[in-house]
């Protein structure tokens, strides 16, 4: 590849870190993890991104907009997002394998492999700023936060929007309960039949329903009381037995088809929205615990490399800083954390209250 235009911003971390003043929230697929893997970072201008490899700017982002797609589309000649696009294409048509390691429930997740980011539909963004409309190519002026912050990690995540589009709904009989016109992550569980003989095997001493797990997706992959959904590909474990696993499904993974198919958009977002409002009154509390060494160390924990690899994995960035600082504040300032000290700190974060229950689907 060419040398890129604004070099101090080639690491993942350091683009990520940008867009802490973003004016769009970090919803699919117009995240923020979405916008810097796609190479893009922010300048502190409108809502005005650049990519740091060609020095393209874009901007008037609208919520559906997918980051890699357009990029793409306004700036097809950019080494960098051709590189981004093959990879994806090679992600889509690999095999899934299963998922090896677990958050747990109910933020465990496996990898999501083979999908792609899908069309938004959108042939042109509402307002441009040059004849290219979402594109504008002004190289010569450097952003205005153009700095290098403090040592990052390196980007080890890759890509990771998994965004679908709705499919049409289908009779759920025994024999049905698939998605047919996406690609599962394990076809061989696309059938109900088949998931349900996957709990033939499920510990006598595991809690949960094992025939409402079936019918939320999941199969038993033969660890502990680890399941996985068959389309998304992404696991819950832990369980107990007042769960609904259906919405335990949409409430970690909401985006995946199958659970947009057996529920419908309504549902799902009254299941987030609850499991939101306990997240929010969370996150308050601990940013009045809150420092500005806290702070500061935050910022560069963020970076690190299982942080990285587990918001590839569809990890809301917000129950991830939640936790991240609620760790900091709970046994005070660290400077390294490893895999298995932020999963324990994303299992403290993201369960619900016991009084705060979500309805019966």
């Amino acid at each position: 590849m060419s040398f890129a235009k604004y070099p101090q911003f080639s690491d993942f971390g350091v683009r990520y870190d940008t867009f802490t003043g973003f004016p769009h929230p970090s919803v699919e697929p117009l995240t923020h993890f979405a916008l810097a893997d796609a190479g893009l970072f922010f300048g502190g201008v409108a809502d005005e991104t650049t990519c740091f490899h060609c020095g393209g700017r874009m901007r008037a982002w609208a919520p559906n907009d997918s980051p890699y797609e357009e990029h793409a589309k306004w700036i097809p000649g950019c080494e960098f997002i051709r590189k981004k696009q093959y990879e994806i294409l090679v992600r889509s048509t690999s095999t899934a394998s299963p998922p090896q390691s677990a958050v747990g429930h109910d933020y465990m997740m496996g990898d999501d492999e083979g999908y792609v980011s899908m069309p938004n539909g959108r042939d042109q963004p509402r307002n441009y700023t040059g004849p290219t409309d979402h594109v504008v190519a002004q190289d010569d002026v450097a952003p205005s936060n153009a700095h290098i912050p403090p040592i990052r990690a390196p980007d080890v995540c890759g890509f990771g929007n998994t965004g679908f589009l709705r499919t049409e709904a289908y009779a759920t009989t025994k024999a049905a309960y698939a998605v047919p016109h996406l690609k599962p992550a394990f076809p061989r569980y696309a059938t109900l039949a088949s998931r349900e003989r996957s709990f033939e095997t499920y510990p006598t001493t595991a809690k949960g329903n094992k025939e409402r797990m079936a019918k939320a997706g999941f199969f038993y992959t033969g660890v502990q009381d680890r399941t996985t959904c068959f389309q998304c590909g992404n696991s819950l474990c832990s369980w107990v037995d007042e769960d609904d696993p259906l919405v335990e499904h949409a409430r970690w993974y909401p985006k995946c088809a199958y659970v947009e198919l057996m529920l419908g958009d309504e549902t799902i977002n009254n299941v987030r929205k609850t499991h939101r409002n306990i997240l929010a009154e969370r996150q308050a509390k601990e940013m009045s615990l809150s420092n500005e060494d806290t702070e500061f160390i935050l910022r560069e924990l963020k970076c690190a490399p299982c942080v990285h690899r587990l918001l590839h994995q569809s990890i809301d960035p917000v129950i991830m800083e939640l936790a991240i600082r609620k760790r900091l504040n709970g046994t005070g300032i660290i400077d390294v954390l490893d895999e298995q000290d932020l999963r324990k700190a994303l299992a403290d974060v993201v369960s619900l209250p016991e009084n705060v229950r979500t309805k019966e689907v």
